[in-house]
């Protein structure tokens, strides 16, 4: 199943992590069909997609498209 994942990505300044003001958005292939689930799993699709760990993101909407 496709979502459209909306995300903000986080900064590293003076060495913290802050978030970025901008949202972003990115479409992403899950394998499930539960939407329970979804947000976690566009969570671990997006970490991939972009190469990034979890922590470098921040996950605000997930949506079936």
């Amino acid at each position: 199943m496709k979502v459209e994942v909306k995300y903000r990505r986080f900064d590293m300044k003076e060495g913290r992590l802050v978030p970025n003001l901008n949202y972003s958005y990115e479409i992403v292939e899950i394998d499930n069909q539960s939407i329970d689930d979804s947000g976690e799993l566009a969570g671990d699709a997006l970490s991939r997609k972009l190469h990034l760990s979890k922590d470098r993101f921040e996950v605000i909407e997930s949506r079936p498209i």
